[in-house]
């Protein structure tokens, strides 16, 4: 028996699924966790429909759908989204996570603290038409399909902020994948541009102490 497999809080809502089934052409699609004969709680997705005999309803036709795996792998997904998300926005760098056409998913406050943008104005855009400069548009592209054959790739280049000022960074650029499958780009950025002019200007005290020497 059914009431030996489901709670009674869902037996009731099942008992008023079934009694609202007044037609041939009605059907109730529910789902309802039961205890199999091992003991362990399973998934079901409950179909049923009434079997009229002379217009009356003579009983009703069940079909139970074990979905537990599918489930598991729905609370796996879950799990992982919100791990990635605490990620994201902890972190004190600028992320932003895209989808394979580079529209923005999510950005977290490092994005917006580095090139000024927020979560709001950023949404649904595209990431390359935002802070990827003219001139290297093509090499942005490049970049992607390194990425997407290598899943992990590391650089140093110039991005602009909303504003227009460009600033070197370092980027880093995986795919995020689930069950071993690439789903979305994550693009983790570092504004160098303090390295990279202190590095210049000890490249050029060298040069003036070579000229000085010779």
């Amino acid at each position: 028996y059914l009431s030996d497999l489901l709670s009674p809080e869902d037996m009731d809502k099942l008992k008023t699924e079934l009694e609202s089934l007044v037609s041939p052409a009605q059907i109730t699609f529910s789902e309802y966790k039961l205890l199999n004969r091992a003991g362990n709680t399973v998934t079901v997705l409950f179909h049923a429909g009434s079997i009229f005999t002379r217009k009356k309803i003579t009983g009703y036709r069940c079909v139970l759908t074990d979905i537990s795996k599918h489930k598991n792998y729905e609370t796996q997904l879950l799990t992982e989204k919100a791990f990635l998300e605490h990620i994201i926005d902890a972190s004190p760098e600028a992320i932003v996570l895209t989808d394979f056409d580079n529209h923005i998913i999510k950005t977290n406050k490092g994005f917006t603290n580095l090139f000024g943008f927020t979560a709001e104005e950023v949404s649904s855009k595209l990431v390359d038409d935002l802070i990827v400069p003219e001139d290297l548009k093509e090499d942005a592209l490049q970049i992607d399909q390194e990425a997407m054959l290598k899943g992990t790739e590391e650089y140093q280049t110039v991005r602009t902020d909303k504003y227009g000022n460009r600033i070197f960074v370092s980027m880093i650029l995986s795919t995020v994948k689930v069950n071993n499958e690439p789903v979305a780009f994550i693009a983790i950025y570092r504004d160098i541009s303090k390295e990279r002019k202190a590095k210049l200007m000890q490249e050029i005290q060298y040069n003036i102490s070579t000229v000085t020497l010779q």
